[in-house]
This record gives C-alpha cells, sequence and structure tokens, in this order.
C-alpha cells in the first residue's frame, strides 16, 4: 500500500531518470518476450516445418539407398540450431527494444535488501507480487477458455477426419490447429501488453521524488561547476547566435581589419545616434564579416574606431565622443550606398 499513500508526488528530474536507467530501472516485460518469441517459433514454424520435413524425407531416403548420413545431419542438427539461434535473437532483440538497447551490469551487484528478510517479506505483500499471481491465473484460465471453445466448435472436424484421406485429413487438423494458436495468441498479447503497461507504472512510480529530494537535486546540480559551466557556454553560444542574427540589420561593420569587428545601426528616423548591435573578436569578428558579406553589409575598416567601440555594450549609443569618427564612416556608407541624399534630406 505504500505504493499508493506516498510523500513522493513530485515527477522524476531528467538527472533521476538517467541515473536509474544506468542502474537498469527500465520498464520491461518477460511475459510481452515470451509471448512475441512463442509467435515467432510458431510462425517460423509454420513457414518452414514443410520444406524441413520434405527434406528429411529426402535425407532418410539418401540414408537408406546410399548409406549417406550427411544430409540427415543437416536436417536434424543443423536446420534447428538455426531455429533456435532465430528465437534467441528474436528474444535479445524484443528485450533490447524495450529497455532501449540497455546494456548495465548494475543488477547483478550484491545487494543486502535482497537478502533481507524484512524486504522479502515487504515484497511478498506488494502490488508488483499480487499482479504476478493474477497474471499467472489470467493467463491459465483465458488460454484454456478459449482453447476449450475453440476445440469444441472443431471437434466434428476433427473426428472427421477418420474418414478422409491423409491430405485432406492433415489440412483439416492444421485449420484447427491454426484457429487455436492465433486466439491463443491474441489472449496472450492482450495480457502481455497490460503486463507492460503496468510494468512501465512500476518504473515511473519508483522514480517519483519528494519535494525535498527534487529541493536537493536542485542544490547540487546548481553547484556543480560542470554545470554551471557547460550552462555559461550555452549561454555565451545564445548571444553570439543572436548577435550573428542581428548583423543583417546592420547599417555598417567597422573592423580591425581582422581582429575586432563592429556592427553598427543607424537610422536617422528613428535613432538618436548609433547603436551597437554586434561585436566580437577574432573568430566571432571573422563570423560577423561573414554574415555582413552575406546580406551586403558594407564593411569599413577604421581600427582606432573599432577598438573604441569594442568598448561599447552591445545595445548601447556609441559616446558622443565617437560621433565624429562615426559620421565619417556613415557618410561614406551613405554615399557609396546611395542614401546620402536621404539623410541630408533628414538633417
Amino acid at each position: 500500500m505504500g505504493m499508493f499513500w506516498s510523500d513522493k508526488t513530485e515527477a522524476p528530474t531528467p538527472r533521476r531518470r538517467e541515473e536509474a536507467r544506468k542502474q537498469g530501472l527500465v520498464p520491461r516485460s518477460a511475459e510481452l518476450t515470451g509471448t512475441l518469441v512463442l509467435l515467432a517459433g510458431a510462425v517460423l514454424g509454420l513457414l518452414l516445418f514443410p520444406s524441413w520435413l520434405r527434406s528429411l524425407n529426402a535425407a532418410m531416403s539418401a540414408l537408406l539407398v546410399n548409406g549417406d548420413w550427411t544430409p540427415l545431419a543437416k536436417d536434424v542438427l543443423v536446420k534447428p540450431l538455426l531455429f533456435i539461434a532465430s528465437l534467441m535473437l528474436v528474444a535479445f532483440l524484443v528485450g533490447a527494444i524495450q529497455t532501449r538497447f540497455l546494456f548495465t551490469l548494475y543488477p547483478l551487484r550484491f545487494d543486502w535488501q535482497k537478502v533481507n528478510p524484512v524486504s522479502g517479506f515487504k515484497r511478498m505483500f506488494s502490488v508488483m507480487t499480487f499482479w504476478d499471481g493474477l497474471r499467472a491465473v489470467l493467463k491459465a484460465a483465458l488460454v484454456g477458455y478459449v482453447g476449450f471453445v475453440t476445440v469444441r466448435a472443431g471437434w466434428n472436424a476433427v473426428l472427421a477426419t477418420s474418414t478422409m484421406d491423409v491430405q485432406t485429413g492433415t489440412n483439416t487438423l492444421g485449420s484447427v490447429g491454426l484457429s487455436l494458436l492465433w486466439r491463443c495468441a491474441i489472449v496472450l498479447l492482450v495480457l502481455s501488453a497490460i503486463d507492460y503497461a503496468i510494468q512501465w507504472w512500476r518504473v515511473e512510480r519508483n522514480l517519483r521524488m519528494t519535494r525535498q529530494e527534487v529541493k536537493d537535486e536542485l542544490k547540487q546540480t546548481e553547484g556543480d561547476p560542470n554545470v554551471k559551466a557547460q550552462l555559461r557556454r550555452r549561454y555565451r553560444q545564445l548571444v553570439m547566435h543572436r548577435q550573428i542574427q542581428r548583423v543583417k540589420e546592420a547599417t555598417v561593420v567597422v573592423t580591425n581589419p581582422t581582429h575586432y569587428a563592429v556592427a553598427l545601426r543607424y537610422d536617422p528616423k528613428t535613432l538618436p545616434a548609433p547603436q551597437v548591435i554586434a561585436k566580437g573578436s577574432d573568430w566571432m569578428a571573422k563570423r560577423i564579416v561573414q554574415e555582413a558579406q552575406k546580406h551586403g553589409v558594407p564593411i569599413v575598416q577604421n581600427a582606432p574606431l573599432a577598438q573604441a567601440l569594442m568598448k561599447v555594450n552591445i545595445g548601447a549609443f556609441i559616446p558622443p565622443e565617437l560621433y565624429q569618427a562615426a559620421a565619417e564612416v556613415l557618410a561614406y556608407v551613405f554615399r557609396i550606398t546611395g542614401r546620402a541624399k536621404e539623410v541630408l534630406g533628414e538633417a
């Protein structure tokens, strides 16, 4: 009942899920694996048995006529081994898909709780133990009922095979057998799906956290130098990305020419002074220049002005002491872009 009445009310954090996965705590259903392996075996058997039977008859004939054991050994040993290997591969793939190809030896470690009689007593009366017992009862009851109904419906046909030729009788028995197989398979698949859903619910319930656990983990995460460094790196990347995106809005890019690059935006209609919208040195300067070239933004080399503009914060207007130098650059840009008359008219 502790699974229902618990103070673990908070959804698990990504870190909690990652740690649980490392420990092998992921939803998986052995019932689903067994059912799919059984179905795979049935399908492979139906597909391969006729040809295997024919080759076995030919191998027996070769043994009786020529005394050759090779074909018989191949049919008796090699083909069954390949069949078993195929089923093992199916079991591996089903389990791997359920766990998203997780491989860990953590569950194999020695745990005192596994031999603790108190913990064992609690597990005996847990919800999952109750479900395991109920599942076994349901499987036996439902499969038995479906088998009984199917056989009873086809019983007259089975009895009639005594008056049929061998091929017709074999086909009749095969038809009843296939009907029984697929009906039981549907029952097993439904039970397996329910079992997987319950296993998923069990894992989710075990992963839930108390509010205090969430707070403690948040403190640990925030205090982790690696996490802080990663957050700072992501922030810098985000800032640089936004700057690069704004270069296309620039009126001019002033360069050092190679070490610094500063993008200025100026519109006499809306801005009181030129505004720094992007800046950077070395690699970032190259990216700003590349983006300016991409969008046709004029690039002017002016080392003293570029060095002075590097001290201005992004988004800020340039200080008055830089008005004269910036005005000369902007005048040049307006002249080569044909906006000189427009600006002078506004002035």
